[in-house]
Parts: C-alpha cells; sequence; structure tokens
C-alpha cells in the first residue's frame, strides 16, 4: 500500500509502480502463509497526476488480475475496498458501485469486493439493496457508524437491521469492527451484547 504515513493509499492503478506492486503482491502472499491468512485487501491507490483515468483503470485492471490469480494459487482471497472521499480524498475507488464495476469487468473467479459499510454510507447509502444484489461478489465486510466512524448504535446506521439483512444472504464470512471507540474498547463492545451477537465464553458470567 505503500507509504501510509505519508499520505499513500495503494499503488494498483499506477503504471510507474507496477513492479513495485506485484513485489507486493508476493510479500504479502509470504506474509499470509505464516499467519495463515487467508483474505488480502489491495488498496488500489490515489489519483496519479498526468496519467489518464483510461490508462490508471487499465493498469488497476491488470494488476488486480495478476494479484487475485496469484493469490488463488496460494489459496487465499483478493479482495479490494473503496474508500470514501472525506477520509481519503483523491483515491481511485471511491465508491461500491464504482468497486463493483471494477469487479465485474475484471471477471476473476478469486476477486472480489471488501463490502465496508461505514464507506458505503458516506458515499452512497443503499446499503441493504446493494447487500441483496452483490453478496455474490462481496468477500468480506467490515462496520463502523457513520458519520464519525465510532461502534454502531452512534450514528445514523441500522446496525441492527442491516446484519440481520446480510445474515439473510447466508454470507459466512467475518463481520470486522473497523471504528473508532468513543470510549474504553470495552464499554463500546456493549452493542454485541445488547443485539444478540455477542457469544458468551466458558466461566462468564
Amino acid at each position: 500500500m505503500g507509504d501510509f504515513a505519508a499520505g499513500d493509499r495503494g499503488m494498483a492503478n499506477n503504471p510507474a509502480k507496477r513492479g513495485e506492486f506485484l513485489e507486493g503482491v508476493d510479500q504479502a502472499v509470504e506474509i499470509a502463509g505464516k499467519l495463515g491468512v487467508r483474505r488480502i485487501n489491495c488498496l488500489v491507490g490515489k489519483e496519479v497526476p498526468g496519467v489518464s483515468r483510461e490508462v490508471q483503470w487499465g493498469t488497476l485492471k491488470e494488476n488486480l488480475a495478476l494479484a487475485a490469480e496469484r493469490m488463488q494459487g496460494a489459496g487465499i482471497m483478493q479482495v479490494l475496498e473503496p474508500l470514501n472521499p472525506y477520509d481519503a480524498p483523491g483515491y481511485f475507488i471511491p465508491t461500491p458501485s464504482m468497486g463493483f464495476k471494477l469487479v465485474e469487468e475484471i471477471d476473476h473467479p478469486n476477486l472480489f469486493l471488501e463490502y465496508d459499510i461505514y464507506h458505503a454510507q458516506r458515499t452512497e447509502g443503499n446499503l441493504v439493496a446493494t447487500i441483496r444484489d452483490k453478496i455474490d461478489r462481496i468477500g468480506h465486510v467490515q462496520i463502523a457508524d457513520s458519520p464519525a466512524r465510532n461502534e454502531p448504535g452512534t450514528g445514523e446506521i441500522n446496525y441492527p437491521f442491516v446484519l440481520a439483512e446480510l445474515d439473510k444472504t447466508g454470507y459466512g464470512g467475518w463481520v470486522s469492527l473497523e471504528y473508532k471507540p468513543s470510549g474504553p474498547t470495552e464499554t463500546t463492545l456493549g452493542w454485541m451484547r445488547e443485539w444478540g451477537y455477542w457469544r458468551a465464553t466458558s466461566g462468564e458470567c
């Protein structure tokens, strides 16, 4: 993903960094093998000044197709994630609809979208209808509430409804919590118990 601290958000759309991107794919496969990782997210990158959008789109398609093939050989699912323009200005794939278009154009059996419900709400909304319509293209789900990106139940998203509808689709993957806790992390997990997603461990009262 490049130098994240310096503002990079990937490089898969940059024709000048194709070699660096492919080296990163190989490194990701090696690390994933050591850690038992079964899904890898690709941040596609910010728009490259002076390079046409058509060239960037073509470069991205070629790179993601190669990454998906390499990951498939290693038993790893390749996903890509749209990032909203408020948190990631200039990001090349800012909306779910653009992300799904990319996945569908590449049409590789090992390439899926990472559907971050927070990012989706910040750009297009239409959450449940999108999940129902595109579930076969969704490889991973992440959540935070909108607009402050805190834990579910602190914003505008009706998460009990959204998560129930996600269950109805038969989605069998993980739902990752990628939010900024509004208080101590343990306290901000209370919604899981309230909405019935808490699984008690042995010895817990």
